[in-house]
C-alpha cells in the first residue's frame, strides 16, 4: 500500500514468479462492487521494469482515473496518499446542493 501511494501502483519485479514483471493499480468502482485492479505484466525478458515504470505506469493511471470519472467515483490523486474530486462528481455534487 506504501507503494502504491508514493508512486500510484503496486509492482512486483520477479517477487511473485522469478520470471515475470508486473505492475497494478486498485481501485473502487462503487455501486457496491468490491475493490478491482488493472494490471500489466509478461515475462521479465519481454517487459522490463524500467518499461513497466516509465511508460507503462502514466498510462495505467490514466485507464484507471478514466474508469473512475465514467462511474462518477472521485479520482485517484496518484502519490499523494489522498483523493481529489473529479470534474464530472464535482458537477454532479453541485447539481445535486441546487
Amino acid at each position: 500500500m506504501e507503494q502504491h501511494r508514493k508512486i500510484g501502483c503496486c509492482s512486483s519485479f520477479g517477487e511473485w514468479q522469478p520470471d515475470v514483471n508486473g505492475i497494478a493499480i486498485g481501485f473502487r468502482p462503487g455501486g457496491g462492487l468490491p475493490a478491482m485492479a488493472i494490471n500489466v505484466g509478461a515475462q521479465s525478458f519481454n517487459l522490463a521494469r524500467n518499461f513497466l515504470l516509465a511508460e507503462v505506469r502514466p498510462r495505467l493511471i490514466s485507464v484507471v482515473r478514466r474508469i473512475e470519472e465514467a462511474l462518477g467515483q472521485e479520482v485517484t490523486a496518484v502519490g499523494a496518499g489522498r483523493r481529489a474530486r473529479s470534474a464530472s462528481s464535482t458537477r454532479q455534487a453541485q447539481s445535486r446542493a441546487r
